[in-house]
Formats: C-alpha cells, sequence, structure tokens
C-alpha cells in the first residue's frame, strides 16, 4: 500500500512538472514570436492617413526585414527628441537614392523618376505644401539610411525635418503586414446604440 501512495505521489508530481514546463514552453514561445517573429502596434495620430486611421492595429513582421521603397514600417524613434517611442512611415528611399520632393507639382523623384503615389491624402486641396522651404529640394540617403515620409504630408513629422531626419536601418523594427482597422468596429457599434467602454 505505502508503494502506490509513492507512486501515486510520484504521478502527481511528474504531471504538475509536466504543466509547468509546457506553462513555461507557451511563455518562451509566446515572447520568441513577439520579439523576433510579429508585434503589434496602435497607430496615434493622422500622419499615415488616408493608409492607416488613428487608432487602428497594425500587425509587424519582423522576421528577416530588409528595407525596401514604399514599404510601411515601424520605427524606433526613442533616442529622438519628440513625443512616443515609436512611429510608423513610408519609406520613400533607401541607402543611396537621391530624393527630389517638388513641392511646386506635389511629386517626389527618386534616382530622377517620378514615383506613383495613389495612397496621398488627396482630401486637401495642396497635399504636400512647402513650410518655408524651396520649391524644390533634394536629398541624398546615406549608407543603412532610409527616407520616410508620412501619406498625409501636412501634417508628418518625416525625413524632411531635422528633427527626425534620415532613419538609420537599425532602427526599423519591421514592415507593416496587415492593418486591423479597430475605428471602423467601434463606428458600427456605435450606429447600433451600443456604447463600449
Amino acid at each position: 500500500m505505502r508503494e502506490n501512495c509513492t507512486s501515486v505521489f510520484k504521478m502527481h508530481s511528474i504531471k504538475r512538472l509536466l504543466k509547468y514546463a509546457i506553462l513555461i514552453l507557451v511563455f518562451a514561445a509566446v515572447l520568441f514570436i513577439r520579439t523576433y517573429v510579429v508585434r503589434l502596434a496602435l497607430v496615434s495620430g493622422e500622419s499615415m492617413y488616408p493608409t492607416l486611421l488613428n487608432g487602428d492595429i497594425v500587425v509587424i513582421n519582423q522576421m528577416n526585414y530588409a528595407p525596401a521603397r514604399s514599404d510601411i514600417v515601424l520605427i524606433d524613434v526613442s533616442d529622438k527628441p519628440i513625443r512616443g517611442a515609436y512611429i510608423v512611415k513610408r519609406i520613400i528611399a533607401v541607402e543611396g537614392d537621391t530624393v527630389t520632393l517638388d513641392y511646386e507639382n506635389d511629386s517626389i523623384f527618386v534616382n530622377g523618376t517620378k514615383i506613383s503615389e495613389p495612397y496621398l491624402n488627396l482630401d486637401q486641396e495642396d497635399p504636400m505644401q512647402a513650410l518655408d522651404a524651396p520649391i524644390s529640394i533634394t536629398y541624398q540617403v546615406p549608407i543603412g539610411t532610409v527616407f520616410v515620409m508620412g501619406d498625409n504630408r501636412n501634417y508628418s513629422l518625416d525625413s524632411r525635418d531635422s528633427v527626425l531626419g534620415m532613419i538609420s536601418e537599425s532602427d526599423i523594427l519591421g514592415r507593416v503586414c496587415r492593418r486591423i482597422p479597430i475605428t471602423q468596429y467601434f463606428t458600427k457599434f456605435s450606429q447600433c446604440g451600443t456604447n463600449i467602454i
């Protein structure tokens, strides 16, 4: 009888140990995925309107990311003198590119070629106003950096401003691979007369 009690006790101990091991493995897997594979970010502000809306959640792919023109990326700006630790912007040019901003014609040229920008906020009369800048300005993108801008150009702090400037590739945490339009869901609930707190 004593042997039965001992074996039952050992079985409970093994089951308990197995439960803890599984819990630790699940925690480690979640931590690994969040650190190296994907993360979620909340969009705050209007600088990426109409592509991303204030309050949207974006899924960031962090696996093996190499910066590419037109990608929307999450950037760590914790070392910059601006509000917030992260920003979401669109890559306009990569290292070695020459970027010319033509404010008079609301156009951007990368390496002499005008880029198509169907994502711009065209709700404004002048979607790319020059604020105390010449009609045209050219930037050379240094090695290891990218030139970024918001889609809502008149309301975006981006590489045009010396406070932010060119973005180091090491500060890019990943590419936005999915938008979750949370604001649309809240609008639908409020239209039904349901309050969400």
